[in-house]
């Protein structure tokens, strides 16, 4: 075996997700050097993100005491103390790692986030965070990461001057970056510029609504949705559990990767929904100065998901990372009914920040959407957005999805 070659195809599996076959591949590599200790790390790490623990701390085990000098190994320790809810292990972990590496931002990074787990952030440990992703700006002045971090305190911090000079920076690295572009609409929206917020966000122009049309099926919309309720329903996929730190939808159920099970109604869904991206592509005005605008594209893929929210059951604030276009389905929302008097509980909600980020401009800059169904919204990943809870009435059933380029 060429353990090089075969550890590059592994981490290439791993990094796009492909999670069962880079755990094979890193077993493999172990048949053959036992303590190897980045496959054994890399393999951990995916015993970590699905929870089987006693894995992780035999990996560890090994790897802390073969190659105790290894930075990413204490960093994988720190995010498991940090999961088990050992904060302290955590921190000492993340420390070895940052006097293993005192010139790399990961660490300082992730300790940076630990202490801002399960505290009243008050003014003095928002300020110690700050100096932590400082330090990591500092150490690796190209890391996106550091600096986006570092603006996203500024806001907390209620800076948002600084917070639009920090990601300046990101921007002359990666002038589409979704987290950044998301973090500059609260700083424009804290010194109250409407007309750059309305440019980015674009409510009612980039951020936009229409019914789906599923008439060349010859199917009414009605008869369309019923079908397609039953086989949400009866979804292989079909969930109840999921990590909340990757997906925001609180309650409820999912289905994640909907076009994993054949159906012909998930069939004319994917046309009618290919169809309607189109269109809405197509008519995008030209703008080669506008970070979503520039990046038209001639082709795409798309990850799609179904969600399931009864009463009390609501979508956090959110933006996707990874999309370019985000939209959203409603395929029922039976009657939700109001909570505490909300004529617009159950609505989607636009502008208001998540994350534990402020909304520094006001309400004047939020906008809602009743869902109905049939509709479909469609808006730039960045555009932070969730869900008003309701408290009594039906199920509501959307099918959310990114588009990617």
């Amino acid at each position: 075996m060429d353990i090089q070659k075969t550890l590059q195809t592994a981490i290439s599996n791993h990094n796009k997700g492909n999670l069962r076959e880079a755990e094979k591949l890193y077993r493999n590599i172990l048949k053959v050097a036992r303590k190897h200790p980045i496959a054994l790390t890399l393999l951990a790490k995916i015993f970590l993100s699905n929870g089987i623990y006693e894995e992780v701390e035999k990996a560890l085990s090994i790897i802390l005491k073969n190659y105790p000098g290894y930075m990413k190994a204490q960093i994988l320790a720190g995010e498991y103390y940090s999961q088990i809810d050992r904060p302290d292990i955590a921190s000492d972990s993340y420390k070895r790692a940052i006097l293993l590496s005192p010139n790399q931002a990961e660490p300082m990074i992730a300790l940076g986030n630990l202490n801002q787990r399960g505290a009243e952030l008050d003014e003095t440990i928002l300020n110690m965070v700050l100096s932590r992703y400082r330090q990591a700006s500092i150490a690796e002045p190209e890391s996106i990461p550091a600096l986006n971090n570092l603006a996203a305190i500024y806001l907390k911090l209620k800076h948002p001057v600084k917070a639009l000079k920090t990601l300046d920076l990101v921007f002359q690295l990666d002038p589409k970056n979704i987290r950044s572009l998301a973090y500059k609409t609260i700083a424009l929206m804290g010194i109250d510029e409407v007309s750059q917020v309305e440019y980015l966000v674009g409510f009612g122009n980039l951020v936009r609504s229409t019914f789906i049309d599923i008439n060349k099926e010859k199917m009414c919309m009605g008869s369309f949705n019923t079908k397609l309720i039953k086989v949400l329903k009866n979804h292989p996929n079909r969930t109840s559990e999921w990590d909340t730190s990757l997906r925001a939808i609180r309650g409820g159920a999912i289905v994640p990767g909907l076009f994993d099970h054949e159906d012909p109604i998930l069939d004319v869904l994917k046309l009618s929904l290919a169809d309607t991206i189109n269109k809405y592509i197509s008519e995008l005005p030209v703008d080669p100065n506008h970070p979503f605008l520039a990046s038209k594209p001639d082709n795409y893929s798309i990850d799609i998901w179904a969600n399931f929210l009864g009463p009390k059951n609501y979508q956090s604030s959110h933006i996707h990372n990874q999309g370019w276009l985000s939209g959203a389905y409603y395929v029922s929302t039976n009657e939700m009914g109001k909570i505490e008097g909300d004529s617009n509980a159950g609505w989607i909600e636009f502008n208001r920040p998540g994350y534990g980020l402020p909304l520094l401009g006001g309400e004047k800059f939020l906008r809602k959407i009743k869902p109905e169904s049939g509709l479909v919204i469609l808006f730039p990943s960045y555009v932070w957005h969730g869900t008003i809870p309701f408290s009594v009435g039906g199920e509501r059933i959307s099918i959310a999805f990114d588009v990617h380029i």
